[in-house]
């Protein structure tokens, strides 16, 4: 006689179907933290990608921080880091679907370098321009890739 634990171990395997009301292994759901950790390092991936070579020390991993507001905006610059404000909608978004939808990362990265542009006189038109080709490029391998 067949226990169910014996069925569902061998359907894993690929034995047999599973037997009649037996629960399918719950989804991993990564946490919180780790989720945050990985969007950043994407977001700090993109935006070196598109920054001026002299300020890519501005957007590194380390200088990139989640808060739970940054002043009503999606990303604010300090002295020292660049606060992103995990309750705004466009970050809450980005942060939701950053590995399967890639184009409201970009956005947020486009206002961020916007952000720079209006910050530090260092970015210039030229910059600016340099960063939205990117982002264009950007997308337009992401689209063309079957996604």
């Amino acid at each position: 006689v067949a226990t169910s634990a014996g069925v569902a171990a061998a359907a894993e395997a690929g034995g047999m179907a599973a037997a009649p009301g037996a629960r399918p292994a719950a989804p991993v759901v990564e946490p919180p933290e780790e989720r945050e950790r990985r969007f950043l390092g994407r977001l700090a991936t993109e935006l070196q990608r598109v920054w001026p070579t002299q300020d890519r020390a501005k957007v590194r991993v380390g200088s990139l921080v989640m808060v739970e507001d940054a002043n009503g905006l999606p990303g604010r610059y300090g002295p020292d880091v660049v606060s992103i404000g995990r309750r705004h909608p466009l970050v809450r978004g980005a942060l939701d679907r950053f590995d399967e939808d890639p184009v409201p990362l970009w956005i947020l990265v486009s206002f961020l370098a916007t952000q720079a542009n209006l910050e530090f006189t260092r970015i210039t038109d030229e910059h600016e321009r340099a960063m939205q080709a990117a982002l264009v490029e950007r997308l337009a391998e992401w689209s063309s890739s079957g996604r």
